[in-house]
């Protein structure tokens, strides 16, 4: 997921600037709890759902290639605005896995872009169910 957030960001600014519908939004404000307001505006795009790949490096290069052809005015909103941009990477493995690879290419793109990249990694490990004998 492609995150953008700021305190003044306000996601109909960022849609139409870019021609690129969020995955999710929210402006500062506006509904999180019954009882709770978001402290700041969100615009997001996610591969998950449109990419079927379990392999990282898939999920990247579809939301670069997303943003790829506003690249100019994806820099020129994070710039002006000062709003937090970031790939934010989720991976969930059973019993471990061997590591992350992100090819040249892809962290040329990250990096000319300005963005910070998060993965988060998640290890579920098979349930063992004792007999008790």
């Amino acid at each position: 997921t492609i995150l953008l957030r700021g305190k003044e960001l306000v996601p109909s600014n960022i849609t139409s600037m870019l021609g690129i519908l969020p995955s999710r939004s929210f402006r500062r404000g506006d509904k999180r709890t019954l009882s709770k307001t978001w402290p700041h505006g969100l615009w997001s795009l996610t591969s998950q759902n449109v990419v079927l790949s379990k392999e990282l490096s898939d999920h990247i290069a579809w939301i670069l290639s997303q943003i790829k052809p506003v690249s100019p005015q994806f820099q020129q909103l994070v710039a002006e605005n000062q709003f937090a941009a970031e790939l934010s990477c989720f991976l969930e493995t059973v019993n471990g896995f061997g590591g992350i690879t992100i090819d040249n290419h892809l962290a040329q793109q990250i990096v000319s872009l300005g963005l910070e990249i998060k993965i988060d990694i998640y290890t579920r490990w098979p349930c063992v169910i004792s007999s008790g004998k």
